[in-house]
C-alpha cells in the first residue's frame, strides 16, 4: 500500500508523508498515478481546503486492473473539501444603507458569474428577489398569453416568450444578470430563466433559453440591487464586477463565493455516438464532508430529461462519475451544493454510494442518467445503499432525493429520504408520445434531443403497442426496496414518494416505508403514463387526515402484498384496458377508517377477470365494507377477497406481524417487513415508536373481533 498525506500546511514539494505532507489534491494525483501498480490511498489531515479548480480524476490517474485508488480522511479526522472562496475586504454601497460590496474574485474561464452564495456556518443564503415567492409574484398577462396553446404541445415561441404586467420588469443595466424564476404553466417544475430582450411598450420578454412548458404564470425576479431588502440577501452584477449583500451593522464575515460547478469529476473516455468508452476504474471517496458549488445555468444547448428535472450529462454535483466503473463514494457528507449531490452519467457501473448523509443540495441527491432511446444502454448495475438524504431541492425544488433515468439493473435500498419540495424516488424513461411531433415539437428541449429517430423510425407516430418501445427504455430491472420515504412534496404539487413512467420492464419496488404526505401530493406510490411491467409488493404505505390515496395505478403493472393503513384503497387510472399478464391488485391488506361511500377500490377501467384477488379489507364501518365489497363480486372481482380484522399484533405499535394460522396466512399474504425498513443501522420503525410522528394526523384503527 502507497499512502500520501495532505495538510493544510503542507507543502507540493513534500515527500507526502506525515511528517512532510503535500499541499493539494492535484499534485497527489500526479504522485498517485507514478505508483498505480499497487493499491494508493491519498489522506487528508484534519482542515478544511479549498479547491480553485474541479478535480478530474481520469485515465492518467486510473489504478491497473486490480488495483485501487483511495481518496479518504486520516483516521478519521474531519476534512472538508469545499468550493466556497472567503470573501474579504467589503466595503459600504453610497446611499444603501446596510449594504456591502465586493469585487468579484476572478473565476474560472468557462463561468460569467455565480448563482449560489454561502454563509460559513448558516449554508445557502438567499438571492434577492422582487418578492417572497411564486405564489406571491407577478402574473404573466394572460390575455395576451392566451394566443398560445395551453397545454403540452406549445411552440418554441409560446416557451421564450413572457407577457408581463407592467413595472414588473425594468430595462436594468445589467440585465444580463436578471433572471426570472417560475413554474412555467405546471406546478411540478421551476425554471430559472435569463432575459434575451425587453420590448418594453408591448410588455414582452423574450427569455433565454426555452421554458419546459409555456412561459405563463406567476413568476418573479430575482438577482438585482433594487431587491435587497433582507439581511443575507445578495445581488450580482457582473457589469461592474460586484457583489452586493445587505449586512445591517458591521462588513458581513464567513461569505463563501462558489467558483466551481463541481468539485471532484472521476472522468473515462466516453464516445458519445460509438462503443470506444473507456471508463475510470478502481477509484473510492471516503470519510470526507464537500461542500460549496455553484447552481450550473441552463443554455441552449442542453437537453432535459423528464420535464427538465435534471439536465443530460451536465457538470453539476459534489461528485460526479462520468464513465466510471467499480467505484463507490462512502461515508461521506455531502451538503451545501446548488447542484446535485452525487451524479452516475452516461457510462457508469458498479458504482457504490453507500453511508453517506446528503442534504442541502440545490439539486437532486444522487442521479443516475444513461442514454436515450437508440442509443447503448451503458448505465447500470449501480447502487445506493443506506444512505441519509434530505433537504434536497434548495433551489430546484423539483429535485427529487433519488433520480434514475435510463438506467437499469440497480439497487436502492435502506435509504432515508425525506423533507423534499418535490418527490422522494423517480425512475423513468421516455413516453410514446414523443414520437408524436404534433403534440412534442422537435424543437423543445425535454427529450428530443436525447431521442435517436433515425434508429427508432419505426416508432414514429407514437401510437404502437408499448412492446415496440420497451427494448429502448433502459430503466429496467431496478429494486427499490426497504426504504424509508417521508414528508415529500413540501413545496410544489403534483407529486409522491415513489414515482414510475415509461421505464423499461421488471422493476421491482418493495418493502418500503412511506408516509406523511401532503394533500396536494397525488398518491404516495404512482405508476404513470407508458409505466408497464412493475412489481410493488410487501410495501407499508401510510396515509393521514390530510392525504388518504395509497397508491395511483395507470398502465400494466401488480399492486401485491402490501399494506395499506388510513388510505385510499388503490386508485386505477388505467388507460391500457385489461391484461392477462403483470396486471394484479391481489393480496394486499387496507385498513382504514372512514365512513364517507368511497368505494373500495376506484376502478375505471377495469382488470382481467381473477386480477383483483385475495384482498383483506378493514374499516370502521363496516357495513359499507361488505357491500363495497358484494359490489366488486358483481364485476366477476375480488372473488377470494374478506372484509375482515387482519388481527395485526398492534398498528399503534406499528407491529403488523400475526400469529400462525391467520387469515393472512390462509389468504397466503406473507408478513410486513417493517422493522428491517429505513437505515441499517437506524430502521424507521423504531426511532417512530419513540417519536410518535409516524402516526401524527393518523386516527389509529379500532381493532375487534370480525
Amino acid at each position: 500500500m502507497k499512502t500520501l498525506i495532505i495538510a493544510t500546511d503542507g507543502n507540493d514539494a513534500a515527500p507526502a508523508t506525515l511528517e512532510a505532507p503535500l499541499a493539494t489534491l492535484g499534485t497527489a494525483l500526479e504522485r498517485a498515478a507514478e505508483h498505480r501498480d499497487v493499491d494508493t490511498e491519498i489522506l487528508f489531515r484534519e482542515g478544511t481546503y479549498v479547491l480553485d479548480e474541479t478535480a478530474v480524476i481520469g485515465k492518467g490517474h486510473e489504478p491497473a486492473p486490480g488495483k485501487t485508488l483511495r481518496i479518504a480522511s486520516f483516521e478519521g479526522e474531519a476534512v472538508t473539501l469545499s468550493g466556497g472562496q472567503p470573501l474579504d475586504g467589503w466595503e459600504p454601497v453610497p446611499g444603501k444603507e446596510g449594504i456591502w460590496q465586493i469585487a468579484l474574485p476572478v473565476l474560472p474561464e468557462e463561468k460569467t458569474s455565480v448563482h449560489a452564495l454561502y454563509h460559513v456556518e448558516q449554508g445557502l443564503l438567499p438571492r434577492s428577489s422582487s418578492h417572497a415567492s411564486i405564489k406571491e409574484g407577478f402574473e404573466t398577462t394572460s390575455e395576451k398569453q392566451g394566443k398560445f396553446p395551453t397545454d403540452f404541445c406549445t411552440t418554441f415561441e409560446a416557451r421564450t416568450t413572457l407577457h408581463y404586467p407592467e413595472g414588473s420588469l425594468k430595462p436594468w443595466e445589467n440585465l444580463e444578470d436578471v433572471e426570472i424564476y417560475m413554474s412555467p404553466q405546471r406546478p411540478w417544475l421551476v425554471n430559472y430563466l435569463g432575459i434575451a430582450s425587453l420590448d418594453m411598450e408591448a410588455g414582452v420578454a423574450k427569455l433565454t433559453p426555452q421554458a419546459t412548458y409555456e412561459a405563463r404564470g406567476r413568476f418573479v425576479v430575482q438577482n438585482h440591487l433594487d431587491f435587497i431588502t433582507e439581511p443575507g440577501e445578495w445581488a450580482v452584477d457582473t457589469r461592474r464586477g460586484l457583489l452586493y449583500i445587505k449586512s445591517p451593522g458591521e462588513a458581513p464575515e464567513g461569505i463563501l463565493l462558489p467558483a466551481l460547478d463541481e468539485l471532484i469529476r472521476i472522468e473515462g473516455v466516453n464516445d458519445l455516438e460509438g462503443e470506444a468508452d473507456d471508463p475510470v476504474q478502481g477509484i473510492h471517496i471516503e470519510g470526507l464532508t464537500l461542500s460549496h458549488t455553484d447552481r450550473a445555468v441552463w443554455n441552449a444547448e442542453d437537453k432535459g430529461i423528464q420535464d427538465d428535472w435534471s439536465m443530460w450529462d451536465k457538470g453539476s454535483a459534489l461528485i460526479r462519475f462520468r464513465g466510471a466503473k467499480d467505484c463507490s463514494v462512502k461515508h461521506c457528507t455531502l451538503q451545501h451544493t446548488g447542484g446535485d449531490g452525487v451524479r452516475l452519467d452516461l457510462l457508469c457501473q458498479n458504482i457504490s454510494i453507500s453511508h453517506n448523509h446528503i442534504q442541502q443540495t440545490g439539486g437532486v441527491g444522487v442521479l443516475m442518467a444513461g442514454y436515450g432511446p437508440g442509443y447503448k444502454d451503458v448505465n447500470f448495475g449501480n447502487e445506493v445503499l443506506d444512505n441519509h438524504i434530505h433537504d434536497t431541492g434548495t433551489l430546484y425544488p423539483h429535485s427529487m432525493g433519488v433520480f434514475i433515468w435510463q438506467s437499469g439493473g440497480n439497487r436502492i435500498a435502506h435509504n432515508h429520504v425525506h423533507h423534499l419540495g418535490y418527490m422522494g424516488m423517480v425512475l423513468s424513461g421516455i413516453r410514446r408520445h414523443f414520437w408524436e411531433p404534433e403534440v412534442r415539437p422537435r424543437d423543445i428541449r425535454e427529450h428530443i434531443p436525447l431521442i435517436n429517430y433515425e434508429v427508432t423510425a419505426h416508432l414514429e407516430g407514437g401510437k404502437g403497442d408499448w412492446d415496440l418501445y420497451k427494448g429502448y427504455m433502459h430503466c429496467k430491472e431496478n429494486v427499490v426496496e426497504y426504504n424509508e420515504i417521508h414528508d415529500c412534496m413540501r413545496l410544489l404539487n403534483d407529486g409522491n414518494a415513489i414515482y414510475l413512467s415509461a421505464t423499461g420492464p421488471n422493476n421491482v419496488i418493495r418493502k418500503n416505508l412511506v408516509y406523511n404526505h401532503p394533500e396536494g401530493g397525488n398518491a404516495l406510490l404512482r405508476t404513470d403514463d407508458d409505466q408497464f411491467d412493475s412489481l410493488w409488493e410487501g410495501n407499508v404505505i401510510i396515509g393521514n387526515a390530510g392525504h388518504r390515496v395509497g397508491f395511483a395505478h395507470k398502465g400494466i403493472n401488480a399492486f401485491n402484498n402490501n399494506l395499506q393503513l388510513n388510505a385510499d384503497v388503490a386508485v386505477y387510472t388505467g388507460v391500457h384496458g385489461t391484461s392477462e399478464g403483470i396486471d394484479s391488485i391481489s393480496g394486499n391488506v387496507f385498513l382504514y377508517e372512514d365512513e364517507t361511500d368511497r368505494p373500495l377500490l376506484r376502478d375505471e377501467s377495469g382488470f382481467a377477470e381473477g386480477k383483483v384477488d385475495r384482498n383483506v379489507y378493514w374499516t370502521a364501518n363496516r357495513e359499507q365494507a361488505e357491500a363495497g365489497l358484494a359490489v366488486r363480486h358483481g364485476l366477476n372481482s375480488d372473488p377470494n377477497s374478506v372484509v375482515a380484522d387482519p388481527l395485526f399484533k398492534s398498528v399503534e405499535g406499528l407491529e403488523f406481524d400475526t400469529e400462525a394460522g391467520s387469515l393472512l396466512e390462509a389468504l397466503g399474504i406473507p408478513d410486513f417487513e417493517i422493522a428491517k425498513m429505513g437505515l441499517l443501522d437506524a430502521p424507521g420503525v423504531e426511532r417512530l415508536r419513540t417519536s410518535g410522528a409516524l402516526m401524527r394526523g393518523v386516527v389509529a384503527v379500532p381493532l375487534g373481533p370480525s
